[in-house]
């Protein structure tokens, strides 16, 4: 996951037909290719059985060489690039809930801007109180990153089945950007996510179960926004 968080800020980007794109076509060769790159170098350090049963898979290889300083220092490193992250999650999500809000299907307290910074500032503050929540919930960092990329990757998929359905139900509408080898593309990348969406549900069934609870509550509350956003339209401006 990462590369669709270049999309969040699409509103605010230049030529963004052009450079979303872009940003998300390299972006992906680019972690792909360090991925890649990386997962090579590990077999040629360890064992499949000791990357197996390592925890700190990358640690573990750097101490091979390097020894155990070498093992903590590359530990420091991705701590800090985890940093990274949050940036890029403290740039992006909270700009969901800020146009959910603007759009009258949440609270309208989360699409206010603040007044000097200009920023969704109570967006991202909420966002990031229900991160700590769950932290708190799940307790380690696996079990969390489980459930996120299971309801992520759902998503992913329906994205991806998106693109096929609306070339059908809507062909005369404006595409500045097209699927290469369409419709294969997005078939191989829907079954990919169904895969992967699939074996967490089996190898992972708790935290997989708790992301489908979780977005079945998010269905009525997302109806009721609706049916209230909507009866707020059929009202007119004063009734807010």
């Amino acid at each position: 996951g990462g590369w669709q968080h270049a999309t969040y800020a699409s509103a605010e980007v230049k030529d963004p037909q052009r450079t979303v794109p872009r940003a998300m076509i390299i972006g992906a060769c680019a972690v792909t290719a360090i991925y890649l790159a990386t997962n090579v170098s590990y077999m040629f350090l360890l064992t499949p059985a000791q990357m197996g049963s390592s925890p700190r898979v990358a640690a573990d290889a750097i101490g091979t060489v390097l020894g155990p300083i070498g093992s903590k220092l590359i530990s420091v490193a991705i701590f800090i690039s985890t940093f990274g992250v949050v940036g890029i999650y403290t740039l992006t999500a909270p700009r969901i809930y800020y146009a959910m809000a603007a759009d009258g299907v949440f609270f309208a307290k989360v699409a206010e801007i603040h007044p000097r910074y200009h920023t969704p500032a109570f967006s991202i503050i909420a966002g990031s109180l229900w991160a700590v929540v769950l932290i708190l919930f799940w307790g380690t960092f696996d079990k969390l990153i489980s459930y996120v990329v299971f309801t992520d990757w759902i998503f992913f998929a329906l994205g991806g089945a998106s693109v096929i359905v609306l070339r059908s139900t809507m062909p005369k509408a404006v595409r500045p950007y097209r699927v290469p080898g369409y419709p294969l593309v997005p078939l191989f990348f829907v079954g990919t996510s169904t895969w992967f969406v699939v074996t967490t549900l089996v190898e992972k069934p708790e935290q997989a179960w708790a992301g489908l609870f979780v977005l079945g509550i998010g269905v009525p509350v997302y109806y009721y926004w609706k049916r209230r956003a909507a009866a707020s339209d059929a009202a007119g401006p004063g009734s807010a």
